[in-house]
């Protein structure tokens, strides 16, 4: 099973707390602010892989989990074993 954290928050605090949990982390294309900014600044400082995909992919990611995601962009893959 694949666990997924989503929204700026969560996953800015995952990042600060427990980035070896953190597999990948996906972000919305198109998506400019300065939380996205800092959030790829500490992720690449960890050595974690971001990759940049449409929001609509990101809605599918989380389609088993909620019927409307509200990821606000982002959305962070955690490690099954770590």
């Amino acid at each position: 099973m694949v666990n997924y954290i989503y929204g700026f928050q969560p996953v800015l605090e995952i990042l600060k707390r427990c980035p070896k949990k953190i597999d990948i982390i996906f972000i919305a294309k198109g998506l400019t602010s300065r939380k996205k900014q800092q959030l790829i600044s500490i992720a690449r400082d960890k050595g974690i892989n971001i990759k940049i995909y449409p929001r609509i992919n990101l809605d599918y990611l989380l389609k088993n989990i909620t019927p409307k995601p509200v990821h606000q962009g982002v959305v962070a893959r955690l490690k099954t074993f770590y």
